[in-house]
């Protein structure tokens, strides 16, 4: 994306609360193409989407991160700075009924660079409202790290961290689910994956040893990582490849989810990342379990038939038992590999 000027909608959040601040982390945090959901009070949104939320799909959009945003100062006062974030596209927006807040559900796309044109109207803009349209000038693309040095001096002591889902070196891209209003990664048992995780660690001090911790905590016993950042980085930037595998199921399918976040001593830390998967088991299951059954019937019918061979040799006969039994026994081998966790 390179242009010159060009008009979008634009997503502010602020740093006005920690909770807000944790939207524009999961927004550097979370791999392309995945899903964000953005709420925002009516108030903050300007017309006419306030009111027809519907209009705003399929959109041009752009998330930017207003600091400055000090809600015990004055409006008037406040030093606003935008700082851009990310490209997106809103795949859905809605009208919640139960709290009259605006949902977006933000696409992301590439890390951008850009201004608001300066002759976008201040009345258009925040503190006033925080979606609203504008034109851009000099938009580029740019990468995660630029973002995150921009941003990370209002987010101190706090270790920055981007994720890319792949199988072999092949990225796989997250799928929206638009009833649950998520992205989820769609995971094949018994198989294996890698989560590719780089960190950029504010706080690392190669002298003092000290690095922050990624915790991941797994909500699936099918699912299993191999947390390669459990003691911290092994520099201020790392790129480390964490090993992913997937279990048998029982069922046809299972939900799971990942939640990735650093130990902050807060109750509630709002800088975490969610990843949703759904786990499933192997189309071709049936033709195997349909295979493997007709080799034990073969096998069954050889054992027994061989009885049967009254006039042929005794070695014969000896010979067809043993070889329908191991068919009998392969089959039955299979089958409880293929239906059970061992």
């Amino acid at each position: 994306m390179n242009s010159k000027n060009s008009k979008a909608t634009l997503h502010f959040s602020s740093d006005a609360a920690d909770l807000y601040k944790g939207d524009i982390f999961r927004t550097l945090a979370l791999p392309e193409n995945h899903t964000i959901q953005f709420r925002y009070r009516r108030q903050y949104v300007i017309e006419p989407y306030r009111d027809n939320p519907r209009d705003l799909i399929n959109e041009r959009a752009f998330v930017f991160f207003l600091t400055g945003n000090n809600l015990q100062t004055p409006p008037e006062h406040r030093r606003l700075v935008p700082h851009p974030i990310r490209a997106c596209k809103i795949l859905d927006s809605c009208r919640d009924k139960n709290t009259d807040e605006v949902i977006l559900i933000l696409q992301l796309g590439e890390f951008t660079k850009c201004e608001i044109d300066p002759i976008t109207d201040p009345a258009r803009q925040p503190p006033t409202y925080f979606v609203t349209s504008a034109n851009l000038t000099d938009i580029r693309p740019t990468n995660w790290l630029d973002r995150v040095t921009e941003v990370q001096p209002h987010f101190p002591n706090v270790l920055f961290y981007s994720l890319t889902v792949l199988s072999g070196e092949k990225t796989i891209p997250p799928t929206y689910s638009k009833e649950l209003r998520y992205s989820q990664y769609v995971l094949q048992e018994e198989s294996e994956y890698s989560l590719e995780c780089t960190c950029y660690d504010p706080c690392y001090d190669p002298k003092g040893k000290r690095t922050t911790p990624l915790q991941i905590k797994v909500s699936s016993e099918d699912l299993d990582i191999l947390n390669l950042f459990e003691s911290g980085a092994g520099a201020r930037q790392d790129t480390r490849r964490l090993p992913l595998v997937t279990r048998t199921l029982k069922t046809r399918s299972a939900p799971a989810f990942m939640r990735f976040q650093t130990p902050s001593g807060q109750d509630s830390d709002p800088n975490y990342i969610d990843i949703y998967w759904r786990l499933a088991q192997r189309s071709s299951k049936p033709a195997v379990f349909g295979f493997l059954t007709f080799i034990g019937v073969v096998g069954l019918l050889i054992a027994q038939g061989a009885s049967k061979f009254k006039a042929a040799p005794s070695c014969v006969a000896v010979l067809l038992a043993l070889g329908g039994a191991t068919l009998v026994a392969i089959a039955a081998g299979y089958l409880f590999k293929l239906f059970n966790k061992v």
